[in-house]
C-alpha cells in the first residue's frame, strides 16, 4: 500500500498504460485547473472529491468513477477536508484508440464521464487495477496484450454495470453550476458579479468565495477566459477578422 502527500506523483506511461493508488490523510485543493495528454481514469474508494471540469462541478463520492478525455483541463477544489483514498489509470489515446476501434460499443465521447457502481461492483473494477498493476511491474513479451484486454474487460465491466440513476447534486454546487450555465448562455451580454449571485441565492461576497473556491477563478477571470475561447473558437471556424 502506497502513502502520498497530495499530489505528490508522477507517472510515466509503459505499454500506453500507468496505475497510482493513494490513501490522502491531508486533502487540499488546487490553485489552478491541470491537464494530461492521456486519458484519466479515477476511481474514489472513500471520503469525497469536488472536481471542476467542462464547466460542470462534480462531487465524487464512494465508488464513483470519472474517465477525462486527453487535454480536458480539470482540477479538485477544496470541500469538506476529509480523508480519502483513491486509484487512478493513465492511459495514452493510441491505446484507447485501439480499444474503441475493436469495440464500437464502447463510448468515450464527452469530455468527462462520470459513473456510479454499487460497492461489490466497484470493489471488483478494481481488481482490474491490481492486473494491470501486476503486469507492468511482472511484464514480459505478453504484456502489452494482456494491458489492452484487462483494460478492454474494465470498460465493458464499467459500462455493462454501472448505475444509470441521477445524480444527487450538493445544493453549493446547484447553486454554482447555476451561475456557471447563466455565463456560458450569456458571455456575449452585460453580466455583473451582482447578477450571478442573485442566481445562485447568495449576497455578492458569499457567491465570490464560493465561486473561486470551485473554479480557482475569479468570477471577472472566469468570465474573460469564456470569452476569450469563445473568440477564439469563432476565428478558427469563421472567416471574421480579428
Amino acid at each position: 500500500m502506497a502513502y502520498f502527500s497530495q499530489f505528490d506523483h508522477f507517472y510515466e506511461l509503459k505499454y500506453g498504460c500507468s496505475t497510482n493508488h493513494s490513501i490522502i490523510e491531508d486533502p487540499k485543493g488546487m490553485s489552478s485547473a491541470h491537464h494530461h495528454d492521456d486519458y484519466e481514469f479515477y476511481f474514489l474508494d472513500s471520503g469525497n472529491r469536488k472536481y471542476y471540469a467542462s464547466n460542470n462541478v462534480y462531487t465524487l463520492k464512494p465508488y464513483q468513477i470519472v474517465i477525462f478525455k486527453p487535454n480536458v483541463p480539470h482540477q479538485v477544489t477544496i470541500n469538506l477536508n476529509i480523508p480519502y483514498e483513491r486509484h487512478l489509470i493513465y492511459v495514452s489515446p493510441k491505446l484507447i484508440d485501439s480499444i474503441l476501434l475493436d469495440n464500437p460499443q464502447i463510448k468515450l465521447d464527452n469530455e468527462t464521464q462520470l459513473f456510479n457502481l454499487s460497492k461489490n461492483t466497484y470493489k471488483n473494477s478494481i481488481k482490474f487495477i491490481s492486473k494491470i498493476s501486476n503486469e507492468i511491474r511482472n511484464s514480459d513479451k505478453y504484456s502489452p496484450s494482456a494491458i489492452k484486454s484487462i483494460l478492454t474487460e474494465l470498460l465493458i465491466y464499467i459500462y455493462r454495470n454501472h448505475d444509470t440513476s441521477t445524480l444527487v447534486v450538493e445544493k453549493r454546487d446547484q447553486r454554482i453550476q447555476s451561475a456557471i450555465n447563466y455565463i456560458l448562455e450569456n458571455y456575449a451580454n452585460p453580466i455583473t458579479l451582482s447578477d450571478c449571485a442573485k442566481i445562485s441565492y447568495m449576497s455578492t461576497s458569499h457567491f465570490s468565495r464560493e465561486f473561486h473556491k470551485t473554479t480557482a477563478l475569479s468570477f471577472k477571470e472566469f468570465l474573460n477566459k469564456i470569452r476569450v475561447d469563445s473568440s477564439l473558437k469563432l476565428l478558427e471556424t469563421t472567416k471574421f477578422s480579428i
